[in-house]
């Protein structure tokens, strides 16, 4: 009704010189110049409170992060490496204990053993009768001659498998420790992820309403800086009115100051891309432990699952449970397991 009237009143000037305009015209003319003015700063009081929002937002999803989380990974990523040089080093004495053990069969097995082994007794070792000591001192030098050969491989032997167990130990103490570092990382980061996604959706709904009603704000603008422009020309007692009014159908609005600054969504920090494989899942411990070159020799224990984590509590990694001695390598193994050597009888 507004640019009716108005428009109306231009044509009529502009189709032929009219005679000043009756006063409850200008009055209507007037009131309409208020409410254009009034719709102008309308429009410009919801531009700032949009960009107002829209900037808000922005910051929200930039605060989606935990200040902690690149620490917690780069621990997480420290015991991940300590783990695998465990590991790795496990697997270099399998092959040494492997080694030791063959070296001390063979020779055990050799004729140069086998052949001759010691037959006399060591049973007189408590005699206090000169010929009884006599013949078990002969038997004792006989038989420490016919073991000298072989007992220093079975002790390196048995050393290997021993050292190789108290590895496995502080290969499995590690493992843990880096399963419980990935845990409270991967919580931590599900935080974060899961901000960045309420926040990220709440800004693309934002946007894509602040964008409707941006294109209707600047013709909003438009219309009432014409209509004021209009009005002017009318209501003045200028010599070239017409030019005036004609110029003001002509005219160019600037709406530059209306646009919208949507900016673009903050990246998210290395540490909080969402992208981490769930833990013991079947991709993890390929990534983690069965793809590993180490893992054929030195297997990793059991993946333990991650309870959920209290996002506001510090977790320790759990002490591990003692572990149990490891089995004996059957003798027809790669890496087998003597007897220990039997006293001769008499």
């Amino acid at each position: 009704a507004l640019e009716a009237f108005v428009m109306k009143q231009v044509d009529k000037a502009l189709s032929h010189a009219s005679p000043a305009l009756p006063e409850d015209i200008l009055a209507a003319l007037k009131a309409f110049k208020e409410y254009a003015k009034t719709l102008q700063d309308d429009v410009l009081k919801l531009h700032i409170s949009d960009q107002k929002d829209i900037d808000l937002d922005l910051a929200d999803i930039k605060s989606c992060t935990d200040s902690g989380l690149e620490a917690k990974r780069s621990s997480m990523e420290e015991l991940r490496s300590q783990h695998q040089a465990c590991r790795e080093q496990q697997a270099y004495m399998v092959d040494a204990a492997t080694s030791n053990c063959e070296d001390y069969n063979r020779t055990r097995k050799s004729e140069s053993f086998t052949g001759a082994p010691p037959t006399c007794s060591l049973a007189q070792v408590a005699t206090d009768s000169p010929e009884a000591l006599e013949i078990f001192e002969k038997c004792l030098r006989s038989t420490y001659e016919w073991t000298a050969g072989l007992e220093p491989l079975r002790e390196a032997c048995y050393a290997a498998h021993e050292e190789l167990r108290h590895q496995a130990e502080k290969c499995r103490a590690q493992q843990a420790r880096f399963e419980a570092s990935s845990c409270l990382f991967v919580t931590k980061q599900e935080v974060v992820c899961g901000c960045r996604e309420r926040t990220i959706d709440h800004f693309e709904t934002r946007r894509k309403s602040v964008s409707a009603g941006e294109l209707t704000r600047k013709d909003m603008y438009k219309f009432a800086v014409q209509m004021a422009c209009h009005i002017d020309a009318l209501v003045s007692n200028g010599t070239d009115k017409l030019g005036v009014l004609q110029s003001c159908k002509d005219l160019q609005i600037d709406t530059s100051h209306l646009e919208i600054a949507y900016g673009s969504v903050p990246e998210a920090e290395a540490a909080s891309t969402c992208s981490s494989e769930p833990l013991c899942s079947h991709k993890w411990l390929s990534q983690e432990y069965t793809s590993r070159g180490w893992h054929a020799k030195a297997p990793a224990a059991e993946c333990i699952l991650c309870k959920k984590i209290p996002t506001n509590t510090t977790v320790t990694p759990p002490v591990p449970t003692p572990t149990p001695a490891p089995v004996r390598i059957p003798a027809s193994s790669s890496a087998p397991t003597p007897a220990p050597t039997p006293v001769p009888t008499p």
